[in-house]
């Protein structure tokens, strides 16, 4: 996993520049046994061997940019203008349960 990203998405993206490459890293090691989360590692720094600076885990987000160029600009996570999740969200609604029983829950919720 990753930090810095909503839903600590995209560590492979950080991670491809440095394959066959030593590394250092840094970031947190969680564990949440409510959550059942054991030993899960999210990356915020990271750095070749022997190198000073170190890169922020943070390319995910501009890589989702590049790849999806038809997806509306502004300051809103990735994911709130991901042409596939807002087709997604379209299709069956926000809740996933179809567009009649979200329109009922959406009244209810928001009279």
């Amino acid at each position: 996993m990753k930090n810095n990203k909503p839903v600590f998405s995209g560590s492979s993206v950080e991670l491809l520049p440095f394959c066959d490459k030593l590394v250092e890293v840094d970031g947190l090691m969680i564990v949440d046994p409510d959550a059942n989360v054991n030993n899960v590692y999210q990356l915020q720094l990271i750095r070749e061997v022997a190198t000073t600076d170190w890169i922020k885990a943070n390319r995910w987000t501009k890589e989702w940019a590049k790849a999806n160029p038809e997806a509306p600009a502004g300051k809103d996570p990735w994911f709130r203008r991901d042409p596939r999740v807002n087709a997604r969200i379209a299709a069956d609604g926000w809740f996933g349960l179809g567009l009649e029983q979200d329109a009922e829950i959406l009244k209810e919720l928001f009279p």
